[in-house]
């Protein structure tokens, strides 16, 4: 997991084990859909902004954590 969008993933999907989350709870709470999610934890997608602040705003973080190591 070497590229910016990985690493974006990879945090995501840290912060949603850490609140015990699943992608599908994740989903519901921030209005964003389940392969939306899958495909940023996994580094297959590209997250947009507006995504990243509902799914931060849905995980309780600011999103600077999502977006900075």
């Amino acid at each position: 997991m070497n590229s910016p969008t990985s690493a974006i993933g990879l945090r995501l999907r840290l912060k949603r084990a850490k609140t015990n989350m699943t992608i599908e709870q994740l989903s519901l709470l921030a209005g964003v859909n389940k392969g939306t999610i899958s495909g940023i934890e996994t580094g297959k997608r590209s997250p947009q902004n507006r995504t990243l602040m509902k799914l931060a705003k849905a995980l309780k973080v600011e999103i600077e954590e999502l977006l900075n190591e």
